[in-house]
């Protein structure tokens, strides 16, 4: 028996081509706003994960001053100012944030507690401060190089 090709066959061969191509292309369109539906929601994850503004001032000074830290490093504020030692930067920064009347003390530590530098303004009294708890940063640029970060309020 032989199978005899016609302009038919042919012709129902071709349309059951175009039927699976555009079973495909569907496919594709339901992929791509599924792909699109988990961005968004993995946007706005990340955004509602991130304070959008400092934290307000709580007479618990140790929370404040974790959550100064934390919002701090969340922004990229803190690293630039800690591994370049830029007392001025971070005391312009601290100076707005720190509630009214309120002193700080920045101490920055290595890995081993060893004290690598520290900064004071005038008006913090260690006889009532209240510290953070220790927050870790991991380095700076691309570059690791741990330190540990104290801050200090007193009011």
């Amino acid at each position: 028996m032989r199978c005899v090709r016609t302009a038919t066959t042919i012709a129902i061969a071709r349309d059951g081509d175009r039927r699976r191509r555009g079973k495909a292309g569907i496919s594709m369109v339901y992929d791509a706003v599924f792909a699109c539906i988990i961005l968004f929601v993995g946007m706005a994850y990340a955004a509602s994960s991130v304070p959008p503004a400092p934290p307000k001032p709580t007479p618990d000074l140790q929370s404040y001053a974790t959550s100064l830290l934390v919002w701090m490093d969340s922004k990229g504020i803190l690293a630039p100012y800690i591994y370049t030692q830029d007392s001025a930067g971070l005391a312009s920064v601290l100076d707005r944030l720190a509630p009214t009347g309120a002193g700080y003390c920045v101490k920055v530590y290595s890995p081993n507690w060893d004290l690598l530098w520290t900064y004071t303004s005038p008006s913090f009294d260690a006889g009532n401060a209240a510290a953070s708890q220790p927050y870790p940063l991991s380095g700076y640029q691309g570059v690791p190089d741990p330190k540990i970060v104290v801050l200090l309020l007193s009011g």
